[in-house]
């Protein structure tokens, strides 16, 4: 009986062991797809913030050549007028 006991004993925690093993890789899995989907995020907002910071310029760019623009008509409409 007792004999009985202690293999039924073993069986169970070969079976919590096994299981908390399985668990564990499935989650170290889940954490190593998870950080290199978060990496990949992290790099298409990079690549988007530098795409945002190129269109500014462009616009700053544009704003100055127009205020350019406008302060040269300004000041024609003062010599003629």
């Amino acid at each position: 009986m007792l004999k009985y006991m202690l293999n039924n004993l073993f069986i169970f925690i070969s079976g919590v062991l096994s299981g908390s093993l399985i668990a564990w890789f499935i989650m170290k899995q889940r954490a190593s797809i998870y950080k290199k989907s978060t990496n990949q995020q992290i790099n298409q907002f990079e690549e988007e913030a530098v795409l945002m910071k190129s269109n500014i310029a462009d616009k700053e760019k544009h704003i100055n050549t127009l205020t350019a623009s406008v302060s040269e008509k300004d000041a024609d409409i003062r010599i003629s007028g």
